[in-house]
């Protein structure tokens, strides 16, 4: 006979009404009425949501993230972010992030898988790896909160690659924009947590229990938040708030203007020039004040030295100092806008990161995880250099092994096969077979190693699953290849055609050029701005110019005038009839904006007529773009390998001088090792403008300093054998004159 069990009398559960509450918000959203402009809305995009950026795939637990968000805010086990992920509220209240399970993938590319995102307070970390590794993705989904498991409570703000100007409005109206956004997303955040405070309060009984404490706790950070927002017990806005924010609606534009100040800005900087006359280092201080004016704990930094002269890299550094710092003590960190409690960023310059990084963060390639070390760059690569050292004699052992093995084998067999013809098997000995079995055994394990140097057995790699921990690694053919530097082949130069006496004969020659831009008076008659005086300078087939300066010195007008694209106001110009210039400007990645649904390859044939797609993919090629990269769309491919497509687009015409303006930016380290080993075999001549130092330091024999209206020009003897030596004590003096 079935036992039927009764129905219980009882009261529901809280869980039950937890879950009815859930429910019930889910149908009142789905019962809302939908915008008109539905058909605008992509697939991939609902109402109220932030866009997708384009090829930013989302991972498995998105729509578990979005329902946690909804509901009660527990993160972490089945259903949750999946088992191992630790349970933590995510609107709590933490000085740290810790995420785990962090799965990043990008048109259709796995970047990370499974891994750990963990930034303390008060460090500095440097987020390092190859380009299109996900470094530009990484950021981006953290400041949106869209990585599963981020607490929703910490304030993150994100300053990306790209700092585009505009023409109708200054600094301080900017800066006032984003003042008036950061209190509406505190209004939001406040009306979000109001709700949440009654709901909680109508479902806490007080019969006690695990779930009932849990709601309590969350109640008591609630209200804490909310005491930080200004807002009272009924929900309202306390009279202190409200009298704060009347001053402040009156003094936003003095608030913006002195936070300006800080920074660095004029007057007339920061409210009369608009902010696309504003040099790229200004920029990026305008970027960091709209960032900074939320007062976000944490702040993140895609590729900030980018446009940035040696005064503005220098400068950056010391506030990155100053804003994340250990030794500040916690109420003027609170109180000082200017003062956050992590920094990550993403930089190529190994200057910058030694003078800022206290904490490395490294892609792993391989196992598409993150690993952390606590030390210095200047550390963390003289380490990597060792395990490099370390694995490529690992390598080397094993194939010796290998190979020593499968002669051994191959001798075997033939002794073998001989003795068997034979009616008599008296010279063969059978236990070779055995021998060379086990040989053969023991080269395969020649491949293996552990990090940590301790042993293991060779069972251990065949049982164990390659996600189990202190498992044992195995060096391959392509992690050698992938840890090698990125190789630029630049085409060939045709002297033939410049008919020059020798190498050291000019190219392009200035005497006394005076360079400005012509302007149209109020009388209506035409006069010049004049930019640089007595310009006195040679360009030949061995120059390696470094051309240095701070911005809006005038080195972008001097690189026109040397192309010929600006007259010069006075003074004699005088090039080689056949000489051909290509160059990169400081804006490439912006130029291609409007191919980015184009392929590298397409884009290349289209460009130049005569090029077929075989001679385009040969020629992308040598500059690092092969396979998927070749006939991807543009829009795919990170900045560096944009970066890459620009140089391959302008050295299709054989030039004999190439002109570089910040070559460097979004550049990783292996395509700038590339690249300066490419410049030193170039034989034409080469103009660079950068600060970076490191790269200069490797190409450039030649320094030219634009400051004050005037060129001064520094010469290395190129004959010595130490010229990177004698170029970098000529490029300290610089600095030291920069600085001082």
């Amino acid at each position: 006979r079935t036992f039927r069990r009764p129905k219980s009398n009882k009261m529901p559960s809280r869980r039950n009404k937890m879950k009815k509450l859930r429910n019930r918000r889910r149908n009142e959203n789905r019962n809302v009425a939908e915008p008109v402009e539905e058909e605008k809305i992509l697939p991939a995009q609902k109402p109220n949501e932030e866009p997708v950026q384009d090829g930013d795939d989302l991972d498995d637990w998105t729509e578990s993230w979005k329902a946690c968000k909804e509901g009660n805010g527990v993160w972490g086990g089945r259903g949750r972010g999946g088992r191992g992920i630790q349970r933590r509220n995510i609107h709590g209240t933490y000085d740290d992030i810790i995420v785990e399970g962090v799965t990043l993938a990008y048109d259709g590319k796995i970047l990370l898988n499974r891994s750990r995102l963990a930034l303390a307070h008060n460090r500095r970390y440097a987020l390092i790896g190859p380009n299109g590794c996900g470094k530009s993705t990484l950021l981006r989904r953290l400041s949106r909160k869209s990585l599963p498991g981020v607490p929703l409570s910490v304030k993150i703000a994100y300053v990306s690659q790209e700092l585009p100007g505009n023409d109708k409005e200054s600094a301080v109206s900017v800066l006032v924009k984003a003042l008036a956004a950061s209190g509406n997303e505190r209004d939001a955040e406040a009306k979000v947590l109001v709700e949440e405070q009654k709901n909680l309060e109508e479902l806490i009984t007080g019969e006690g229990g695990e779930e009932e404490e849990e709601m309590v706790e969350r109640l008591c950070q609630i209200s804490e938040r909310l005491e930080y927002l200004g807002i009272d017990e009924n929900g309202e806005l306390k009279k202190s708030e409200l009298k704060r924010r009347r001053l402040e609606a009156k003094t936003q534009t003095d608030q913006a203007l002195k936070l300006l100040k800080r920074l660095g800005f004029t007057n007339k900087q920061a409210s009369e020039l608009p902010t696309a006359h504003l040099s790229g280092g200004y920029r990026m201080r305008l970027a960091l004040a709209c960032a900074l004016i939320s007062r976000p704990d944490v702040l993140a930094l895609d590729e900030p030295t980018n446009h940035l002269d040696l005064p503005g890299v220098l400068w950056l550094q010391k506030f990155l100092h100053r804003a994340c710092n250990a030794d500040v003590d916690t109420k003027t960190q609170k109180s000082d806008i200017l003062r956050v409690k992590t920094v990550i960023f993403v930089s190529h310059d190994r200057i910058f990161l030694d003078a800022v990084a206290t904490d490395i963060i490294q892609f792993e390639m391989r196992t598409k995880t993150l690993s952390y070390h606590p030390m210095g760059y200047a550390e963390f690569v003289e380490i990597e250099e060792q395990k490099k050292l370390f694995k490529q004699r690992t390598f080397d052992k094993g194939n010796k092994k290998i190979e020593e093995a499968k002669n051994f084998l191959k001798k075997v067999k033939q002794q073998a096969s001989v003795a068997s013809k034979k009616t008599k098997c008296r010279g063969f000995d059978t236990n070779l077979q055995k021998v060379a079995k086990s040989r053969m055994m023991k080269a395969e394990k020649a491949g293996y190693f552990r990090s940590d140097g301790r042993r293991y057995r060779m069972w251990v790699v065949k049982k164990i699953d390659a996600k189990a921990m202190r498992r044992p690694e195995k060096v391959t053919a392509e992690e050698i290849k992938r840890e090698r530097e990125i190789q630029f082949k630049f085409p060939k130069v045709e002297k033939a055609s410049l008919r020059l006496a020798d190498d050291s004969t000019p190219l392009i020659s200035l005497e006394n050029v005076v360079c400005g831009y012509r302007f149209q008076k109020d009388d209506g008659k035409n006069a010049w701005k004049v930019i640089l005086r007595d310009v006195n300078l040679n360009i030949n087939l061995k120059s390696r110019v470094a051309v240095v300066g701070p911005n809006g010195a005038g080195k972008s007008t001097l690189l026109n005038v040397i192309r010929g694209s600006l007259p010069q106001a006075r003074g004699s110009l005088t090039s080689n009839r056949n000489v051909r210039i290509a160059c990169v400007s400081q804006h490439h990645i912006e130029s291609l904006k409007s191919h980015l649904d184009r392929t590298p390859t397409e884009l290349l044939c289209e460009k130049f007529s005569n090029v077929s797609p075989l001679d385009a993919r040969s020629h992308l090629g040598a500059f690092g773009l092969v396979g998927k990269l070749a006939i991807g769309k543009i829009r795919s491919l990170s900045g560096g390998q944009k970066a890459r497509l620009a140089l391959s687009l302008v050295t299709w015409t054989r030039p004999h001088v190439l002109i570089l303006d910040e070559p460097t930016n979004h550049l990783d380290m292996a395509s700038l090792d590339g690249l300066s080993n490419a410049l030193n075999v170039f034989e034409g001549a080469v103009v660079v403008v950068s600060h970076n130092q490191d790269f200069l330091c490797r190409v450039c024999n030649e320094l030219w300093w634009v400051e004050g209206g005037k060129v001064r020009v520094r010469n290395v003897d190129t004959t010595s054998s130490n010229v990177r030596d004698d170029f970098f004590t000529l490029f300290q003096k610089y600095a030291e004159a920069t600085a001082t």
